[in-house]
This record gives structure tokens, C-alpha cells and sequence, in this order.
């Protein structure tokens, strides 16, 4: 919702806001259209009334104590994938067939949590983004698809099927030995300009979350 200076508009706010407080469930602020954090609006305390006009003041409580911006990118399935890539690393399965597809770039200047969507159908499905493989060993059907949030107030593994079912697949996700870890299943995107690799035969959506304490200035 916009906020400007229709009466019906902010009389429209403050109802919301009861209804959140009411539900149980924070709303959402959106600054300059793109940053967004969620929020309560608890308290309202007017400062002048006139005849004509009604002055208040919001007190606002930020839940996550960030301002967040997506940024998403689209990755269709590919089938002409190279001859492989030759990692540093030993991994328990074979790489063979992979390519470089694309890169991402993050350049907030600190690691950025990443949501991965994954539409099937796949098999045990795996995209390589810098040093980190993000793997769940499961099976994700047509019509289906995999979301991997990495947001410090999610960490979810979430199955949601073509009829909007929802199957937890936090235990099926590949966590290594945590963050650095390389096969971290939440592991937060670098600083800097990062590749991506996978074997091409599914689609998925990458979104590099920027967080900040407040929205820009300018």
C-alpha cells in the first residue's frame, strides 16, 4: 500500500495495522519501492488535532532488524553443458557435463543470503555458485518445486507441489559442516563476482538478498 496524504488511505494504515496486531502476523514497509522489512505499527499517538487535521504520531517496530532487497535472476534448463569442470575439492559425485553457465555479482561489499527455487522435475538437483554446491537429495516431480531460503529468519527446505502442497525437505538438504564448509545448503553468496555451474536439465531462480539497516539516503 502507498502512503501519501489521503485520509482514507491512512485511515486505511492504521486499520491494518490493528489487523496485524490482532492476527498475530507483521505487515510489510516498502521504501523507495524495492526495500522492504517487516514490521508492527503498535502504538499511535496523536500530536495535534484540529478541526481539519489530525497529527500523529507511529511508533514502528522493524521484527528482523534489517531493510532487505531481492534481486533475482532466471536460469532455463541448458543442454549443451561442456566437458566438465575440474574442482579443487573431491566431491562424491560426478561433475562431468557440467559448464559455467552464468555469473552473479554482489556487490553490497558483505556476503549476501541467497533463496534458491528449483522447478522440477529433477533428481537430487545441485547448483554450484562459487566455492558452494547447494544439494538436496530428493526427488522434485513436474509441476513441482523446490524452495532453498537461506534468510536468517527462515533456513527453510520447503517442497511445494502443483497443488500448493507443502513438504518440509530440510533433512534431505546437504549441510556439510556449516557455513565455508563447501557443500552448505545456506551458505550466504560472496563478495564479488561469483560463477555458476549446474548440469542444465532444470530450471531454477536465483535471489541474492541485500540487507541493510536502513534504506539508502540517496
Amino acid at each position: 500500500m502507498r502512503i501519501h496524504d489521503s485520509p482514507a488511505t491512512l485511515d486505511l494504515l492504521r486499520r491494518l495495522a490493528d489487523a496485524d496486531m490482532a492476527a498475530g502476523t507483521p505487515g510489510t514497509l516498502v521504501a523507495d519501492g524495492e526495500w522492504e522489512t517487516r514490521a508492527w505499527i503498535p502504538k499511535s499517538e496523536p500530536q495535534t488535532i484540529t478541526p481539519t487535521m489530525v497529527e500523529t504520531q507511529l511508533a514502528v517496530a522493524l521484527l528482523d532488524g534489517v531493510w532487505r532487497r531481492e534481486t533475482t535472476t532466471h536460469h532455463d534448463p541448458r543442454t549443451d553443458a561442456g566437458s566438465g569442470l575440474d574442482y579443487p575439492h573431491d566431491y562424491p559425485h560426478d561433475y562431468g557435463g557440467m559448464s559455467i553457465l552464468d555469473t552473479v555479482a554482489n556487490t553490497s561489499g558483505m556476503p549476501q543470503p541467497i533463496r534458491l527455487t528449483i522447478f522440477g522435475p529433477c533428481v537430487n538437483p545441485y547448483v554450484i555458485i562459487g566455492p558452494n554446491r547447494y544439494e538436496v537429495d530428493a526427488t522434485i516431480p513436474a509441476g513441482s518445486r523446490l524452495e532453498i531460503d537461506g534468510t536468517a529468519d527462515a533456513r527453510t527446505v520447503i517442497m511445494i507441489s502443483d497443488t500448493g502442497l507443502h513438504t518440509n525437505l530440510f533433512a534431505k538438504a546437504v549441510r556439510g559442516t556449516g557455513r565455508g564448509s563447501g557443500t552448505y545448503i545456506f551458505e550466504p553468496l560472496p563478495h564479488g563476482t561469483s560463477t555458476i555451474s549446474w548440469a542444465g536439465g532444470f530450471k531454477f531462480d536465483l535471489t541474492a538478498i541485500e540487507e541493510r539497516s536502513e534504506p539508502p539516503w540517496t
